[in-house]
């Protein structure tokens, strides 16, 4: 696993027009759900192809330097690194927050060494303050459990999209009436984080959509995180995360002629996921398998049985 970590780091977090580089997270995805070295190997090679080499004078490759000067040696330094930039978890479609919590749960794991993982750690904090984005939402109080229920009952069969990217829609989204209407602020308690886990694990079910997809991720990316949080961000989280959800559920509702197109790779048998080339498929495994040990909510086995079914 290591070896590939390294040489990803020679390759920019985005490509082909802002497209998130997942290579680092499915490595270490593979390598945690058993794949073999020749497994690993072969998605390294067959994903790189579509990588551009990081440029040393790009934004991100400087801040990246910047941040291991900092953080080399400098827990506090860290912390507060994290908790300056845990508003912006829209950042890429996510993807700020959740390459960051795959490092942090290396760490803990101890398949790194020490270096590997400053390295990498550095450059998913540069990549998500470089490309740092944050979504508006209501700041009215709400009742987050009667939200989702209302939402749940509401019939959004008729929602289309262009195809785009998931962070330009979530803004183009959360200016919307129906996005405003659900949209809000509440008081931190453990229980949402149930009710959030089940609204996203009941939007993968019910659409099968890419964008659900990414609501599993982050959350479990948050149960990584959080023990890093503040008192002060413990107290805003979960709002800023059902906003983010929320935006993202009603992409998720987009015309079945949308979610035909993209989700044609889930017909892949869970029995050959170590030997995909998605990285989408091998990610929503692994969180799902993740998420279910840290939370043992039952639903995380019943989105299992709805990736592993053929459509």
């Amino acid at each position: 696993m290591e070896k590939y970590i390294l040489e990803n780091l020679n390759y920019s977090p985005l490509y082909q027009d802002n497209l998130s580089n997942h290579l680092s997270m499915v490595i270490m995805a593979l390598f945690h759900l058993g794949a073999s070295e020749e497994q690993l190997a072969e998605f390294n090679n067959n994903y790189t192809v579509q990588l551009e080499q990081i440029d040393p004078f790009n934004d991100i490759y400087v801040l990246k330097q910047q941040y291991l000067k900092k953080i080399t040696g400098n827990s506090q330094e860290f912390l507060l690194i994290i908790n300056e930039l845990i508003p912006y978890i829209a950042t890429g479609g996510f993807h700020g927050v959740i390459r960051t919590s795959y490092v942090l749960a290396e760490m803990s794991n101890k398949f790194l060494k020490p270096d590997t993982l400053l390295q990498e750690l550095s450059l998913s904090l540069a990549y998500w303050n470089v490309t740092k984005f944050e979504i508006k939402y209501n700041k009215s109080n709400i009742d987050l459990a009667e939200k989702i229920q209302k939402f749940k009952q509401l019939n959004l069969n008729n929602l289309t999209f262009p195809p785009n990217l998931i962070y330009k829609d979530l803004e183009l989204i959360s200016h919307t009436d129906l996005y405003l209407e659900y949209s809000g602020v509440f008081s931190s308690h453990p229980s949402n984080d149930v009710l959030l886990l089940e609204f996203a694990l009941d939007t993968y079910i019910n659409t099968r959509d890419f964008t659900a997809i990414h609501m599993i991720t982050l959350l479990h990316a948050y149960h990584i995180i959080k023990p890093y949080l503040n008192y002060e961000n413990i107290q805003i989280i979960q709002p800023i995360l059902w906003n983010n959800l929320l935006a993202a559920a009603i992409r998720s509702h987009r015309s079945k002629f949308y979610n035909n197109k993209i989700l044609s790779y889930l017909n892949t048998p869970i029995n050959e996921v170590l030997n995909s080339q998605d990285d989408h498929l091998i990610k929503l495994y692994y969180s799902l398998t993740e998420l279910y040990k840290l939370t043992n909510n039952k639903k995380c086995i019943t989105a299992l049985n709805v990736l592993m079914s053929k459509y």
